[in-house]
């Protein structure tokens, strides 16, 4: 779908909006239709379901669309296109709203449709999961683009992974890991790999402070 929907704003070059027609967009195709028809039901949803989602049922009148421009962060909330990047236009068409929404669900988004179906208390087990896939994915990366030599005998320190490391309390330094050592001779290249989510309240604020709070405990302290 993404492909198609490329492909046809590319060709257009208008700037002309990207439908899908249900009732034949897989005729040329070996899919069942009922493999399309579950991926509309859960990412395409009506105008008014999509009103509803944004305003959390709130009336969508003039006072409540000002109510909403004047909160934070609620011109840059993308969260409901995010989960539904497409709309019902009834018929079996259906509006794609963005197209590199629609892409991320093929990548950021996987994680996203995955922690909504677990509970709350359990969460905390998925985020530690993902981010063990995401160092191992690293970990493969480093492996293919510069693969360890056996007719070599600088192989063993030219790549490292997962070196553990000494805490001091002196330096209040926790005992820890280091994920990655690329030795290029003259140069070490220490690599810390980071899977980590920032809170929507603090993206919603727009204060550069609190962000830059939040990215340093992130990335520099919690590790």
């Amino acid at each position: 779908m993404f492909a198609h929907a490329h492909s046809r704003i590319n060709a257009t070059g208008d700037g002309q909006p990207c439908i899908i027609d249900r009732n034949g967009f897989l005729s040329q195709t070996s899919l069942p239709g009922q493999v399309l028809d579950t991926f509309l039901s859960h990412f395409s949803r009506t105008i008014d379901h999509l009103r509803e989602l944004i305003t959390d049922g709130k009336p969508w009148d003039e006072r409540g669309i000002a109510n909403g421009l004047s909160s934070p962060g609620f011109a840059t909330d993308f969260r409901v296109f995010r989960r539904h990047p497409l709309m019902d236009l009834g018929d079996g068409k259906h509006l794609v709203i963005d197209l590199q929404l629609l892409e991320d669900l093929l990548s950021g988004g996987i994680y996203f449709q995955l922690l909504g179906g677990v509970p709350r208390d359990r969460r905390k087990f998925l985020f530690d999961l993902w981010g063990r896939v995401f160092e191992l994915l690293r970990a493969e990366l480093f492996d293919h683009f510069y693969p360890r030599s056996d007719r070599s005998s600088l192989a063993a320190p030219m790549f490292a992974r997962e070196l553990p490391f000494q805490g001091s309390l002196e330096s209040k330094i926790r005992p820890g890991q280091i994920d990655r050592i690329l030795d290029r001779g003259t140069e070490v290249l220490v690599f810390e790999f980071k899977h980590f989510l920032i809170a929507q309240d603090v993206k919603d604020s727009l204060d550069r402070e609190g962000l830059e709070k939040a990215l340093r405990s992130k990335l520099v302290m919690d590790w």
